[in-house]
């Protein structure tokens, strides 16, 4: 699905339903509130006459729709942002043992994450990859700060 813009700039995508009928998904011209069309472009007298002004999609075509209808809710738009990797600068203090050795040590670094989650669910994240950049057992680990570069 190509996003396209109309004479007056507003966006929108064609594409075919079921029943081969060119339909539209577009932004409205509405200036009191955000709203979308969407539907059959031009009525097919072949098909049923109650039918004639419904598009019939298959889940495949409603997949292919869901990331426009979904930036539609939450930006206004129908064009599908890319999502961006969010950087973070943490430190973090590990104790391990291998053997008979143990030690500490207190290290900084960046890493980029692609996701949108909560802070536990990014703390997991980098502990996750500390344990496997380090590749010993971990005894105790715990993240001192945890700072967003590119909100």
């Amino acid at each position: 699905m190509e996003l396209k813009k109309t004479e007056r700039g507003f966006s929108y995508i064609e594409f075919v339903d079921r029943y081969e009928q060119v339909c539209s998904l577009q932004i409205s011209s509405l200036a009191t509130e955000r709203a979308i069309w969407i539907g059959i472009d031009n009525a097919n007298p072949k098909i049923l006459a109650r039918d004639a002004n419904s598009m019939q999609l298959t889940q495949e075509q409603v997949k292919e729709l869901l990331p426009h209808l979904q930036a539609f809710v939450e930006t206004g738009e129908i064009e599908v942002q890319e999502k961006k990797s969010k950087e973070y600068i943490y430190n973090y203090c590990v104790e391990f043992s291998g053997g008979a050795t143990h030690a500490s040590g207190c290290i900084t670094r960046s890493t980029a994450i692609e996701s949108d989650e909560d802070y536990l669910q990014v703390r997991e994240c980098i502990e996750s990859g500390i344990k496997e950049d380090l590749k010993v057992e971990i005894k105790n680990m715990i993240i001192i700060s945890l700072t967003l570069l590119n909100p």
